[in-house]
């Protein structure tokens, strides 16, 4: 899947690498951008693919923030 999809409040996408160390170096360059932007999504990290689930807590729905967000995992999965 190479889109973001909108389900029950919250965006989600799933990555798939080929291999793990390409999974796991996406999971950290992932946790750092969120840390940069104060803003936290939920990882699911199975071997070589990674789910994202975007949301604000605070709000109970998708903001700006998830948007971009999401922008930004885009680029540092390419």
């Amino acid at each position: 899947n190479n889109m973001w999809t909108e389900d029950k409040k919250c965006l989600l996408r799933t990555f798939k690498f080929s291999t793990y160390q390409k999974a796991q170096d996406f999971v950290v360059n992932v946790a750092e951008l969120a840390k940069q932007l104060n803003h936290h999504p939920k990882l699911t990290w199975d071997f070589k693919r990674v789910d994202v689930e975007l949301r604000t807590h605070d709000k109970g729905a998708i903001t700006s923030l998830d948007h971009e967000l999401s922008t930004e995992i885009d680029k540092i999965s390419e």
